[in-house]
């Protein structure tokens, strides 16, 4: 997506066609990348702890924060802090769509995997903006054709999310477009629960009319019927008049 950037392509060319109001930048030029936290903290200092696991695949918030002393994960580890939005980088959890933004951090810290892009935006721009907007596929899938390492330690390279082109509308329509991805994202999950209710519902009702089936409660009987008794005799007494075969030598 920075393609268009390096060829030398002005920034009225990159915002022709978006609505009146908005501009196209480079998501450098709205957020801090990748940033440390301050010098000169305590070690003893209590931080919220990140693994990759405690990241999700379709919502922004942490699912399991830890806390541990600043001094125990101030090296070897990737900073950020509040409000700051989290892009796993490694295949495949950036496939997979792991991210978060960080809220309700210890003291405002966190530390977490070194499989983390933090984009920390800036003064005016929605973090559930940025966080929405990089959960797109074809945002993934850009990221994927960019990935470098080695099969299966694939990684996305800084400098794709420092050149990746993001729309940005003014603050106020930020505003609008996140509550209104977030009413209908609420409305998608209580479509989806409802589905699995019925889904749960069908599963049970099939597996209930198999049970009946097989107890012969599913349709009724017919005492003209010849029982099942006599065809078994007949078939043991068929499979008695079949000659044994020779042994073959």
């Amino acid at each position: 997506m920075s393609e268009r950037r390096t060829k030398g392509v002005g920034r009225e060319a990159r915002e022709e066609g978006l609505p009146k109001g908005w501009v196209n930048p480079l998501l450098n030029e709205i957020a801090e990348i990748n940033p440390r936290h301050p010098k000169g903290l305590e070690d003893d200092m209590l931080v919220t702890f990140v693994p990759m696991a405690g990241l999700s695949d379709s919502k922004p918030e942490i699912l399991f924060p830890q806390e541990r002393p600043l001094g125990e994960v101030r090296k070897g580890f990737t900073h950020f802090a509040e409000d700051d939005v989290l892009f796993a980088k490694i295949t495949p959890c950036m496939e997979n769509g792991k991210g978060a933004i960080a809220r309700g951090l210890r003291n405002k810290l966190g530390c977490g995997t070194t499989e983390l892009h933090v984009i920390r935006p800036m003064g005016g721009i929605n973090p559930e903006y940025i966080y929405r907007f990089l959960a797109q596929a074809r945002v993934r899938r850009a990221a994927k054709e960019n990935f470098t390492g080695t099969a299966g330690q694939a990684r996305v390279p800084t400098s794709f999310i420092e050149d990746l082109e993001i729309p940005l509308p003014p603050f106020v329509e930020q505003q609008k477009i996140v509550r209104r991805v977030e009413e209908l994202f609420a409305l998608a999950d209580r479509i989806e629960a409802r589905y699995a209710k019925a889904r749960a519902q069908v599963d049970r009702l099939t597996q209930s009319l198999l049970a009946k089936a097989f107890r012969g409660e599913l349709v009724p009987q017919d005492t003209h019927d010849e029982p099942a008794s006599k065809l078994l005799e007949r078939l043991a007494a068929a499979k008695q008049a079949v000659p044994l075969r020779k042994k073959s030598r």
